[in-house]
């Protein structure tokens, strides 16, 4: 059923007896309890392990972690939201470590959150820094309140806030006295809080992934509903390709009500224009995310295996799968595995060229399997009556039907590549079965470590071949027996034979 306010409030209670029964047991650390983002139906929130929470009168909404805007900025944004609200919950059962749990669980936001840095402070306006020094690359978060801005509009979005934004405080002190002295006009208001976030390669669905989670994570760290979410693309991108990430837009759909903007790099013109922006947050540079960073601690990057499971990452995901299909908010699947005489949907993911990328081109991927539809038959075959491989070419799928396949399945089969992100959809305890050749070697964890993230069991072997994969007899039967390895009543982890 969907989540009702009475019961969100009970929900909330027994969170909060739960976060008072916390503690540390040796190596071991019990998880925190849920920390619920901010909703605009939720009638109380608990914070992560410092027992934080925000004060709320009857009727009030209360707000998890971080600093809410002012509530002069942000009474416009609390209409009734229609959506499922942003959870993360490790009752489930963890084993995790501490290094784990402090760069996996909501932990991670609450100690995020302690590096504020104060980058400027003018009347109302204020403009902060949240920097992760302990992960690679040293994510931040820069959030502006109550900012004036020039240069905020783009040539094909008049409204649109663009890539041009100045942290230089004497400038932002300028123009806000001019501002608030009638020297100088806003020509436009942001309406909603704004997240801005530009993803490395928004055209490839393992790099754009990152953005997602960084989007998400912004959401839930500083509880914002309903934002307005401007995706920053490069100029090359869009000449190269012709055309806007609509991918992203699908995406952005489960995060919003709000229809996202494009921005494109260079697009800024100074023209004299005021926008006035109450609350926007701009997101760390998306070549990384909690996907691929290397820390001080357990998470090792892309080349490197680690074994945490992270209630961020399956709290995320199982929130853009329910707002994307339509799903009552935790339940995990269109496939109801306690029927034990269910067949079992295994999804194919195909290496086989596609139609259309913008402008009309065919892409021909690379790592190609050599006569795959043969294959994909003989595996049939040797699995039987028991199992259903339905083959997905998820370069040619919208974001809603990629999603809805992976929600599906409980196996999801490949040759690496990012047709394998969309196991992050799948259901707790399911499987991947990881098929490496060409240039891309066992030494390659990027799928992997998201089996671990989200909870999956995990399988590889090696093709043979370059340009083009070959197979043999013994092939068929090796796949078979991966994905009959896979046992979904049985939780992942490091007694798994490939963990």
């Amino acid at each position: 059923m969907r989540p009702r306010s009475a019961l969100q409030l009970v929900l909330c209670l027994l969170m909060g007896a739960t976060l008072l029964l916390q503690r540390r047991w040796g190596d071991r650390i019990l998880p925190p309890a849920p920390v619920v983002a901010r909703n605009s139906s939720s009638l109380a929130a608990i914070a992560s392990e410092s027992g934080r929470v925000n004060d709320a009168k009857d009727g009030d909404d209360a707000i998890a972690i971080g600093d809410a805007p002012s509530s002069s900025s942000y009474t416009t944004y609390q209409e009734e939201s229609k959506r499922y609200p942003l959870t993360f919950d490790d009752g489930h059962g963890h084993n995790l470590h501490t290094d784990c749990a402090r760069d996996a669980t909501p932990l991670l936001f609450e100690q995020w959150l302690q590096s504020k840095e104060i980058i400027c402070e003018h009347g109302d306006m204020r403009v902060e820094r949240y920097t992760l020094q302990r992960w690679e690359s040293q994510p931040a978060f820069v959030v502006y309140k109550n900012v004036p801005m020039k240069g905020m509009h783009s040539k094909d979005q008049p409204s649109a806030v663009g890539s041009t934004v100045t942290t230089n405080c004497t400038e932002l002190k300028r123009l806000y006295d001019e501002h608030q002295s009638g020297k100088v006009v806003a020509t436009a208001t942001m309406n909603h809080p704004v997240i801005r976030v530009k993803a490395f390669d928004p055209f490839n669905p393992y790099e754009r992934f990152h953005a997602h989670l960084n989007v998400a994570m912004a959401m839930a760290m500083f509880n914002v509903t309903e934002p307005q979410i401007i995706d920053l693309v490069s100029e090359e991108h869009v000449k190269y390709d012709k055309g806007i990430p609509q991918h992203d837009m699908e995406m952005y759909s489960a995060f919003s009500s709000v229809e996202p903007m494009i921005a494109t790099h260079g697009s800024d013109r100074d023209d004299g224009s005021v926008t006035f922006v109450p609350y926007m947050v701009d997101a760390f540079g998306s070549g990384t995310s909690i996907l691929v960073t290397k820390t001080d601690g357990a998470l090792r990057g892309r080349g490197t295996s680690h074994h945490c499971k992270s209630s961020i990452f399956q709290g995320i995901t199982l929130w853009m799968k329910s707002n994307l299909l339509g799903l009552d908010f935790g339940e995990p699947t269109l496939n109801d595995k306690s029927d034990a005489n269910r067949t079992i949907q295994v999804a194919w993911s195909s290496r086989a060229p596609y139609c259309c990328r913008p402008k009309g081109r065919t892409y021909i991927p690379s790592r190609p399997i050599a006569n795959e539809d043969e294959l994909v038959r003989r595996v049939g075959q040797a699995l039987g009556d028991r199992y259903n491989i339905t083959v997905a070419n998820f370069g040619s799928l919208n974001t809603h039907d990629s999603v809805a396949i992976a929600a599906r399945s409980r196996i999801l089969v490949g040759v690496h590549g990012a047709g394998l992100v969309w196991a992050s959809f799948l259901p707790p305890h399911s499987g991947i079965v990881e098929m490496f050749g060409g240039d891309r070697a066992s030494n390659n964890r990027h799928y992997h470590n998201i089996a671990s993230l989200a909870d999956l069991h995990y399988r590889s072997l090696s093709l043979g071949g370059q340009m083009e994969l070959a197979w043999k007899d013994d092939t068929v039967d090796q796949i078979a027996e991966k994905i009959r390895s896979i046992d979904f009543e049985r939780e992942p982890g490091d007694s798994d034979p490939e963990r």
